[in-house]
């Protein structure tokens, strides 16, 4: 004779069920959310979104696609045959496009491994190239950018910082004794990764090392900052105690992730 479950073991079974079922669900969304496949003849590199479910990806041929999502959804809705057709090419770094960054849904700026950044006003409907960010001695590896400024990162172990409306450098940083791989941009500091095993970081204003953050024993590849509001994301357990009055605020806490190999 078996012995009915209880009443917290069937809670526990009726919560795997639903998580099965969840999961089911989703897996099904996103099959029919694979509604197109991207006719790219090499390896694709890098992939942007912009407004609009506008999407721009690129790689070794040396341009960038531009993507309309909803068009192609309303086109082709769950077949993937004939490949889709994207709405717009750009014609890129001829060497091929190693990283591509937006920056304040205005500039598409894509780097190659000829050394040269390539800039596109996406407000323009004809998306007119503004022209090409010239400096770097060996190819650009990483971009990030925002108030009208991009930053790049590349195999000459240097750093530059462009003016994306007049098209110059405005700044170069240079510590790193090997690559830089990756970069990002959190409120006034620039973090920068590479093959030295290394975060630096770097004030966006007087372009100064103010740090370092050590710990990775192999290539730093890629950072990403915590997309949630500084009071959502995981601190550190401190004691409790009462501010003073004269006291200020303890600074906003922003939590950054960072790989390596």
């Amino acid at each position: 004779h078996s012995r009915s479950p209880s009443p917290t073991s069937r809670a526990m079974m009726v919560a795997a069920a639903e998580r099965e079922a969840e999961a089911t669900q989703r897996g099904a969304e996103v099959e029919r959310l694979c509604f197109c496949t991207i006719p790219h003849t090499h390896s694709v590199r890098c992939v942007v979104m912009g407004r609009q479910d506008i999407a721009y990806t690129a790689g070794k041929e040396g341009f960038v696609m531009v993507w309309e999502l909803d068009y192609l959804l309303s086109e082709q809705g769950d077949s993937v045959e004939p490949p889709a057709q994207c709405a717009r090419v750009l014609p890129g770094p001829a060497s091929g496009v190693a990283c591509m960054t937006l920056v304040d849904d205005k500039y598409l700026c894509a780097g190659g491994w000829n050394a040269e950044i390539r800039v596109w006003d996406v407000t323009d409907p004809e998306y007119v190239c503004k022209g090409s960010l010239r400096g770097h001695s060996e190819f650009v590896r990483a971009l990030v950018g925002g108030k009208g400024l991009v930053f790049s990162g590349s195999n000459d172990r240097t750093i530059r910082a462009w003016d994306l409306e007049s098209l110059e450098c405005v700044g170069m940083m240079a510590g790193h004794s090997l690559a830089v791989l990756c970069l990002e941009l959190v409120g006034d500091v620039l973090l920068s990764g590479g093959y030295d095993f290394v975060i630096r970081c770097w004030h966006i204003d007087s372009r100064q090392c103010v740090g370092e953050l050590g710990g990775h024993t192999q290539v730093v590849t890629c950072m990403l900052q915590d997309p949630r509001p500084p009071a959502e994301a995981p601190a550190e357990e401190s004691p409790k105690r009462g501010r003073k009055k004269d006291e200020e605020p303890p600074p906003e806490r922003r939590v950054v992730y960072s790989c390596s190999e």
